[in-house]
């Protein structure tokens, strides 16, 4: 298990190319353990809710897709779909965020084709596949037997599968849910996440299927006034 990153508070939000910039030795390091693996579907989660995975899930997704980054992982498809099954907090980053429509919900319960479902956004090479309302309905479309299928065509067609799952200890909806990556990523809140709780969350999710750790919102070790120049 290892920390991949530690992106500051500047960093946790929508990529600019100033956030691209600073994601770019997290989503290096995270193609680099993928692409040894073989792996292209990766789960972003957390212990406890209001740890900020919704953010670094969509700005990771973001910055490998502006980047073109997955061809020199010797990646094709060059596309990058992130599917939103963190419900109720979609990304804050315009260019990123769904717009209303079918979602995953629809598509395993037979409403609606899987093309109909997945949206372009503004970032050229990124797609996104939203939750789909209503809300109380995804929890059972997600145990459906259709679900492993939908991943295996999305598969085929996206070079990388960034899911932004709930946490981990206050939905069951994850282990359903990150049986379907390869690997997983775990955010950590620094300061606020109590240690026995993330203790609890590896426990859960098992640490074989850890990639590492992401601390969020760490503070900078540089003094401010030479941070800020930087």
């Amino acid at each position: 298990m290892s920390t991949i990153l530690r992106p500051g508070q500047k960093t946790a939000a929508a990529p600019d190319a100033a956030q691209v910039y600073s994601f770019r030795d997290m989503y290096t390091r995270i193609l680099l353990g993928l692409q040894a693996q073989h792996h292209q579907v990766l789960g972003v989660t957390s212990a406890i809710v209001g740890e900020g995975k919704t953010t670094i899930a969509s700005a990771l997704a973001g910055a490998i897709a502006q980047d073109g980054a997955l061809v020199g992982f010797g990646r094709e498809p060059n596309s990058t779909l992130l599917i939103e099954c963190n419900q109720g907090t979609p990304p804050k980053e315009l260019r990123i965020a769904s717009r209303p429509g079918p979602g995953l919900t629809q598509v395993l319960q037979g409403e609606c084709a899987l093309d109909a479902a997945i949206q372009e956004t503004a970032i050229e090479r990124l797609s996104i596949l939203p939750a789909g309302q209503p809300n109380h309905t995804f929890p059972l479309a997600i145990r459906m037997a259709a679900l492993p299928d939908v991943i295996s065509l999305l598969r085929e067609r996206f070079g990388l599968i960034i899911l932004d799952l709930p946490a981990v200890l206050n939905s069951t909806d994850t282990q359903v849910l990150a049986r379907l990556a390869d690997q997983l990523v775990l955010v950590v809140r620094a300061g606020v996440t109590p240690f026995k709780q993330v203790r609890e969350a590896l426990d859960e999710l098992g640490e074989e299927m850890l990639l590492g750790m992401v601390l969020n919102d760490s503070q900078p070790e540089l003094p401010s006034w030479l941070d800020n120049r930087l």
